[in-house]
């Protein structure tokens, strides 16, 4: 229970009443209790009613789990603080919008009440009450409140003076103290009480109502002789310095009794060193175990020392010896900021409407504390870019102007992000342009923005450090889920392995690196901690426990998710800081702790490299259509910038651009949906999340798809019948591959020449499309192909038969039974890539209904048939039952000349709410391969090119794997599902999953890989089922040695078609510039935002340097200068290049 001093020990006659302050340490004292004082030589004690002496009865309960008998039954409470469960399972709320009733006849309608019945007549003093302290919906709590008794169960009178009372929010955080409500009413006994919430601001803006805990509180004497003795004690020395009223510093030592509590008065000596330091504590009327004394001047600051304390109390009497350890000189910046789930606690239009609050409630605070101390003055972090785009909506012009002083201040700090990203779901083009609306505010205000915040999510994709630097940020300042205990819950060895060990993050090349610092307890030990001070207490001793080497401690603070500032830090570093010698503590933005971190530590920090390889991407599984729409129109933004450039750059329509870029970074953002996303699927709640979430994937494809349509619009009209088609090529390398003209499309005929008057190979297919070879397509250029009246022509060699499909260059054959591919050659290279004795064919169905891979079950009987007989483009079609399905479709293709095995697996899926996963298997026949995953901007083999702490139990592919031994191998591509297993069934982990050890620590080389498409393993967040048709795209292609370069160009082939249209205007131009260099691929080409100048992304895939010429053709730029994210012209540059193994370089062209 929450913990009181008494302001007198006067001595009184029996029988006069007088008038107590109650000094509440842990609390809020609401108006003055009335108490009899206590005789001489006695104490004065407070007791509760106990829980089996009430009825307790309500307008209304959520469920069982939110009963009202929570009120009072202990749930959520320890030493008197009440805890912050995120279910509500030991709080009770009501039913969501609940209509007015009342508690009794006379009383006047209250949407939320709670009614105690006594067994017995009884009088109280005090009520003591903890709000609603549901984690992240403190909004549910009481708020306008009145308070009633009745003697006789009829008639009711008001409890308190005045009787509507306000009672404050609740936290939010674990460990929240009582309110005190006195009874000002001059009735002694009652029958019953009832505590109801007024139906205008009866609470803090919910649609439900709610509290935590209850209790009634009578005061009674007890003589000395009979008062409770504890039998032991245990002191510990606090790990801070304070001054001492002399000034010297000096050390806090902490006394917690065992067995009782004393309720008279303390006296505590300290002996050390030969110095004495007394301590006494006045009586406490509801009993006190713990005490916090000063030791003699400078004992235990500098240098260890042995103390001796003692304590008297009455008849009580105890000694304990202790070593006191010197004090460590320690700075703690404070970084306050609110962990932003776009969702999750609320709808998403709510949560914007919060954060937009939030900064704006941020620039009252630094005018409210502009005269504080240095270090005590409020900073705001913007944790990404999105909370600001929220703030800019709705603020006014001189709000964004206070805005903008406030980051020229360093008052604000705006961190590089657009939002808490799944950075394995991001392409690396993607990656860069989630930083370019924080850097570009940086630099309207004159600040670099030279940090990044992660919060919530457990490891980070290599190619961020790379994508860092081109934005110019140094710094890393990641904060990863600290749930399940302080954990962390689905988080692997992320916290255990890095957490406050930060170091130097080297990228894939080798010249570029930030710093790396995950903070302590991640973001959110502000969610359990009631306090700084706290904070402050849990994280010293847990640094020295471990031997922590720096002076400099990070410290995030946030105050619940989505929450706002914590108004209560500023006084409390204020304080603190005249208060105590050491820890300091300095509220900071995170670009200003980093930079003085990086003075005091830059040389001494290790230097790692490798990639962090993420956790929590497994969700994007459990929407596995969206995210496979998301990952499409990623690509098809890339491509349609590069279109624009190739055809009108003058016109780009840049904001179209920015709008599609932010809706795919809203579907990548890590919050999916409600935290009762699992438990309560069906609720109104989750069902509205949802639909937002997936408008983001579904409008990032409707947005590049016209962003593409209008760059092809550009050319002029098209005829109603074309005669002809314009293939584009957005790839810096010339290409040959199939092209694919709707069967809804006019035209001619089948017959396809190219501009030569060359015959190209075409084909009608069964689903009415007419497709062609188109070859040799420039890069950054395109071909103009004549279509004509007759058939389609193709002395081409692709065929079906029975089970078997073959081409010039590949013969396969499917299993009867299973359907998957049982046997697979290439002419050219004699060997079988099919591993027979692994009993798991290419493209195998396996689904894993819970997490016991023994269990997993394949699809039923196989039928299969021809759906193209060639000769271009040949196919058989596999149809069978599945588990978890309506049906499977998988379509085994092969198209002749393009050296390649094309898979299209449709799943109709059924809606599943147990746990399931969907796993599509590959065992190759290879001889201890090599394996490596292309990630953004890098490529690693696992576990040679991990981190520490790293998941292994599924990676994120942004393209292609390959599987090599020495003399040959396969490249495997992935369209749509971007989560790769290797060796086995190895995502089995569903639900709630806070122990590390549950991970794979280590991975071993395997020739099998399972493509995990879909999955509803999480407990929250995610999506508990999916169900509809979704379609998973792969290609194979069969080679000899390993060739990086060429596995980069089949990824990106795989991902990015050519681009066809019905010609216009005149014919495609030949390429605008060309790059003499395989390894090294131009990725992105687009006008500069000044109009001046062509950007283009060179990046070499290759494992060494590499050398390249740039040719241009349709334009001569007057100077190139090396460039970034800002476009700056930098060191000059020119048409030849040299780059290490994957480097990014961005240049800047000048145009004449």
């Amino acid at each position: 229970m929450p913990e009181f001093i008494m302001n007198s020990n006067a001595t009184r006659k029996p029988g006069i009443t007088m008038k107590i302050t109650l000094v509440l340490l842990r609390g809020l004292v609401l108006p003055l209790a009335v108490f009899t004082s206590p005789q001489l030589r006695a104490a004065w004690m407070e007791k509760e009613v106990p829980a089996k002496d009430l009825t307790v009865t309500a307008s209304s309960q959520y469920g069982s789990g939110q009963a009202v008998l929570h009120l009072v039954d202990g749930s959520g409470m320890q030493n008197g603080r009440h805890d912050n469960n995120g279910s509500a399972d030991t709080m009770w709320h009501t039913t969501q919008s609940p209509k007015p009733s009342s508690a009794a006849p006379g009383l006047p309608p209250s949407p939320a009440w709670v009614r105690f019945d006594f067994a017995q007549p009884l009088q109280f003093d005090a009520i003591y009450l903890w709000n609603h302290n549901q984690a992240n919906l403190t909004d549910r709590g009481f708020r306008r409140t009145r308070f009633f008794g009745s003697a006789d169960g009829t008639n009711w009178i008001s409890l308190t003076s005045p009787e509507v009372i306000e009672l404050p929010r609740a936290s939010g955080i674990t460990g929240l103290d009582a309110i005190v409500v006195t009874k000002t009413a001059s009735t002694r006994e009652l029958k019953a009480a009832v505590i109801a919430a007024e139906t205008t601001d009866g609470n803090y803006g919910s649609d439900y109502f709610g509290l935590s805990a209850v209790r009634f509180v009578k005061g009674h004497e007890v003589a000395e002789a009979d008062l409770p003795i504890p039998t032991a004690m245990a002191c510990a020395a606090l790990p801070y310095a304070p001054f001492r009223p002399d000034g010297q510093p000096a050390r806090e030592i902490a006394v917690s009794l065992r067995d009782a509590k004393l309720y008279g008065a303390v006296t505590i000596q300290v002996d050390c060193s030969g110095a004495q330091e007394q301590t006494v504590v006045s009586a406490n009327p509801r009993g006190a175990d713990q005490f916090s004394v000063l030791m003699p001047a400078s004992a235990g600051v500098t240098n260890e020392c042995e103390a001796t304390v003692k304590l008297q109390s009455g008849r009580a009497a105890l000694q304990q010896t202790i070593t006191v350890p010197a004090c460590k000189p320690r700075v703690y910046y404070i970084l306050m900021h609110s962990h932003c789930d776009i969702g999750y606690t609320d709808v998403q239009p709510h949560i914007a409407a919060k954060q937009a609050h939030n900064v704006v409630h941020a620039l009252e605070l630094i005018e409210q504390t502009k005269n504080y101390p240095p270090g005590a003055q409020f900073k705001w972090n913007t944790e990404g870019f999105w909370q600001v785009e929220q703030f800019y909506k709705i603020a006014t012009a001189e709000q964004k102007a206070q805005f903008e002083q406030a980051v020229r201040d360093r008052r604000i700090g705006v961190d590089a992000m657009y939002g808490n990203l799944l950075t394995g779901l991001a392409r690396g083009e993607e990656l860069l342009e989630q930083l370019e609306f924080s850097t570009q505010l940086g630099k309207r205000c004159g600040v670099p923005c030279d940090e990044m915040m992660i919060s919530d999510v457990p490891g980070l994709i290599w190619g961020i450090v790379p994508s860092l630097a081109q934005a110019g940020v140094k710094y890393i300042s990641d904060g990863p889920n600290a749930s399940s205990g302080m954990v962390g819950d689905r988080i692997g060895y992320v916290r255990v392995r890095w957490e406050n060990h930060p170091f130097w993050w080297v990228s894939p090349s080798g010249n570029e690196r930030v710093i790396y610092w995950g903070a302590q307890g991640g973001y959110s030990i502000g969610h359990h901690c009631g306090s700084i001070r706290d904070a402050i207490a849990e994280l010293t001793t847990q640094l020295d426990e471990w031997g922590y080497p720096y002076d400099i401690v990070q410290l995030r603070w946030t105050k619940g998710d989505n929450g706002g500032p914590d108004e209560g830090v500023m006084p409390i570093v204020r304080d603190w800081n005249v208060k105590y010698a050491w820890p300091k503590l300095i509220i900071s933005t995170t670009s200003e702790m980093f930079h003085e971190f990086e003075k005091r530590y830059g040389d001494k920090l290790p230097v790692h490299r490798g990639d962090m390889t993420p956790y929590w991407e497994d969700g994007a599984g459990s929407s596995a259509r969206e995210t496979g729409i998301n990952r499409l129109s990623s690509d098809r933004m890339t491509e349609g910038e590069i279109l624009w450039t190739l055809l009108k750059p003058q016109s780009l329509p840049a904001e179209g651009y920015e709008e599609a870029l932010k809706n795919i970074a809203m579907y990548s953002e890590h919050t999916w949906g409600a935290y009762n996303s699992i438990s309560a699927p069906d609720s109104d709640f989750v069902k509205a999340q949802w639909k937002i979430k997936q408008a983001f994937a579904l409008d990032g494809e409707s947005e590049t798809k016209k962003l593409l349509a209008d760059a092809l619009a550009t050319r002029g009209a098209t005829p109603e019948t074309a005669n002809a088609v314009d293939v584009f090529n957005t790839a810096s390398w010339p290409r040959t591959d199939l092209v694919t003209l709707p069967k809804e499309m006019k035209l001619t005929g089948d017959s396809v020449k190219n501009d030569r008057g060359q015959v190209m190979p075409s084909q009608r297919l069964a689903s009415g499309e007419l497709v062609f070879l188109a070859k040799h397509i420039p890069p950054f250029g395109g071909r103009r192909f004549t279509l004509a009246v007759g058939n389609a022509n193709a002395a081409c060699a692709a065929k079906a038969e029975s089970l078997t499909l073959s081409d010039s260059a590949i013969t396969l054959k499917l299993d009867p039974q299973s359907g998957a591919i049982n046997s697979l050659r290439a002419n050219r290279l004699d060997h079988e890539f099919v591993d027979a004795a692994a009993n798991l064919g290419l493209n195998t169905y396996v689904y894993l209904p819970g997490g016991d891979v023994t269990k997993a079950q394949p699809n039923g009987p196989a039928k299969i048939s021809v759906k193209e007989n060639g000769p271009l483009l040949a196919s058989l079609l596999v149809e069978s039952d599945a588990p978890g399905c309506r049906k499977l479709l998988r379509e085994v293709r092969l198209v002749d000349g393009l050296d390649r095995v094309e898979i299209i697996d449709n799943i109709d899926k059924e809606a599943i709410r147990s746990v399931e996963g969907v796993h599509l298997g590959f065992g190759f026949n290879l001889s201890n391969p090599a394996l490596r995953i292309n990630i953004p901007w890098a490529v690693i083999q696992p576990e040679k090119d991990q981190l520490e702490g790293a998941c292994k139990n599924w990676f994120s592919v942004e393209r292609w794997v390959d599987l090599s031994d020495e003399r040959l191998g396969v490249t495997w591509t992935t369209v749509e599902a971007p989560l790769l297993e290797i060796g086995g069934l190895t995502a089995n982990l569903p639900r709630s999953q806070p122990n590390p050890r549950a991970y794979l620590s280590s991975i071993k080389p395997s020739p099998t890989i399972y493509s995990w498409v879909m999955n509803n393993h999480w407990h929250t967040n995610y999506r508990a089922d999916q169900e509809g048709e979704t379609v998973f795209r792969y290609a194979l292609r069969l080679h000899a040695t390993y060739d990086q370069t060429a596995a980069a160009h089949f990824g990106v082939e795989s991902t990015e078609p050519l681009i066809a249209a019905p010609a216009a205007g005149p014919a495609p131009a030949r390429s605008l510039v060309e790059i003499s260099s395989g390894p090294i691929m131009i990725t992105s080409l687009k006008p500069s935002a000044d109009g001046k100048a062509l950007i283009l992304r060179l990046y070499n895939t290759g494992e060494t340097t590499a050398h390249a010429s740039l040719k241009w053709n349709r334009v001569s730029p007057k100077a190139i200068f090396v460039s970034d994210l800002l476009e700056k012209t930098g060191a000059p540059a020119s048409d030849t290049v040299d780059l290490p193994a994957y480097e990014v370089q961005t240049l800047r062209a000048e145009l004449k």
